[in-house]
């Protein structure tokens, strides 16, 4: 039977366990889209005080990311805070942006403690409902290619967000190649419905998305 809600967040929460004990592994995220792999979604949003051009649609690149997703992947939080296990589902909704968010839909201003929300119709007001308060800006970062220019984005605690995660991210400070077996093996036992497609490096991700240029 599929999993619910809570047995999946349960589920993920065991394999960031048994990925964190693995020995040379420093910390383990979790995600629903890994960097450069074209899975990030673009969202219409709102942002409380923030009034578009008339026939502007604002829109911003998301994510739904664990509470160590930042520190893994190196990327600053600039202001605020980063997530907390405590950011559930019964709890204030949050998110974090990046500065191009910020630059872009705050006019550079710190943007910790103002509201922003995702929309499923346009137009979309921030008195729609579903807003959330940010409470952390972290720095802009490569998401699809190393060539892209920043584009703004909007994280979201997993805790608050029920699709499932797909990546699990993992930092070590050994040779990935000798973790990979071993941390191959402790994901697996912890539950034989779990599929684990691939396992990558960063720079191996990295490396693909150059493929065309390369070509060229």
């Amino acid at each position: 039977r599929p999993l619910a809600v809570e047995e999946r967040r349960a589920l993920y929460r065991s394999l960031l366990e048994r990925a964190s004990a693995v020995p040379g592994v420093t910390a383990a995220s979790a995600s629903v889209s890994g960097l450069f792999s074209r899975g990030l979604w673009r969202n219409v949003i709102a942002v409380e005080g923030f009034e578009p051009p008339p026939g502007v649609t604002l829109r911003s690149f998301a994510n739904a990311v664990s509470p160590d997703y930042f520190a893994v992947m190196g990327m600053r939080v600039l202001r605020g805070r980063p997530f907390a296990d405590t950011d559930g589902a019964s709890a204030l909704p949050v998110a974090i942006v990046n500065q191009t968010f910020a630059t872009q839909f705050l006019a550079g201003a710190d943007p910790v403690g103002r509201r922003a929300g995702r929309c499923s119709n346009i137009p979309c007001s921030a008195s729609a409902g579903g807003m959330m308060e940010i409470v952390g800006l972290v720095e802009d970062a490569k998401y699809y290619t190393l060539r892209e220019e920043p584009r703004p984005m909007l994280f979201l605690p997993l805790g608050q967000y029920e699709q499932n995660p797909r990546e699990l991210e993992v930092r070590t400070a050994a040779d990935p190649a000798a973790v990979a077996a071993t941390l191959h093996r402790e994901l697996s036992s912890v539950d034989s419905r779990l599929a684990i497609v691939s396992m990558r490096t960063l720079r191996e991700q990295v490396d693909a998305s150059m493929v065309p240029e390369r070509l060229v």
